[in-house]
């Protein structure tokens, strides 16, 4: 007896079939894939809402610092940022990433301030603080002044606001843009745009504020047209497909064209440009 095998023809149109079915399911399986990632950086962004209102609550209804300083002097290892002000809340910096982010922060999670103990819940790093996926508004929602020649923190309560569903307090960052792809992690800071006007070539505060401790209108930058490669849109970064998530002082997260954090305003790059429309502007407390 002679067993029958299959022929060339009926192989090749099985692997036909096989490749038909995997360049219909495969793409279904990556975008299953994205949405399950999205939806972990979507309770990551939504706990760390939640741990901003638990601080808030015990704080007199005020938000937290971007950053402060524990000790005397310039001392960077007394230095604080609001990751690590939040980490009695979050327990974990972890929360503070969005799983999207497969990028190299280096080396700096290994490394501990000196002046705090590796078993206190604040014992991550101060680097690592720095490189969190959420960016705080902070311009807006906890401004710095100069007074007596050092800079004064003072956060906003949150009564203050005039419409807590409308008001952005964090948006998904990116530390470094290289070559339009994102590198190092997040930044802790989310710079808005239209922060400035010029006026004879002189940046003119749009918020009648002083000029903010948090660099300066040349390190930052807000470019619509991407001609920023080491800042785009204020360190504000798409992660997810072009689009990204938006946390509210209401404590909502919302999914935005990164376009969209632009509305009500004329977008300029380094932080310029006109507020046209106060109430679809996202970044003011007002």
């Amino acid at each position: 007896m002679r067993t029958r095998g299959f022929t060339l023809v009926e192989m090749l149109v099985v692997l036909a079939i096989i490749g038909i079915l995997s360049a219909l399911l495969f793409p279904v399986f990556r975008s299953a894939r994205a949405q399950g990632v999205k939806s972990v950086c979507v309770s990551n962004l939504k706990q760390t809402l939640l741990a901003t209102q638990m601080y808030s609550s015990e704080y007199d209804e005020r938000m937290m610092p971007a950053q402060y300083y524990s000790g005397q002097g310039g001392d960077a290892s007394f230095d604080r940022r609001w990751p690590q002000i939040l980490i009695p809340y979050t327990r974990s910096f972890r929360v503070l990433m969005c799983p999207s982010d497969h990028s190299d922060r280096g080396i700096s999670e290994g490394i501990f301030n000196p002046d705090i103990g590796p078993g206190e819940t604040g014992s991550k790093t101060y680097q690592f603080s720095q490189r969190s996926n959420y960016g705080y508004n902070a311009l807006n929602l906890s401004p710095s002044f100069l007074s007596g020649g050092q800079w004064i923190t003072d956060p906003i309560a949150i009564s203050s606001v005039t419409d807590v569903t409308t008001t952005l307090i964090f948006a998904e960052t990116a530390w470094e843009v290289r070559n339009g792809s994102p590198t190092g992690g997040g930044s802790y800071l989310a710079i808005p745009p239209c922060r400035f006007r010029v006026s004879n070539g002189t940046p003119i505060d749009t918020l009648g504020t002083p000029p903010p401790v948090y660099g300066t209108s040349s390190e930052f930058g807000w470019s619509l047209s991407k001609q920023d490669p080491r800042f785009e849109f204020g360190g504000v970064w798409a992660w997810h497909s072009g689009r990204l998530n938006v946390g509210f002082l209401d404590g909502s997260v919302k999914s935005k064209d990164i376009r969209q954090l632009g509305a009500g305003c004329d977008v300029r790059p380094n932080w310029h440009g006109n507020i046209l429309s106060a109430p679809a502007y996202l970044w003011d407390i007002n």
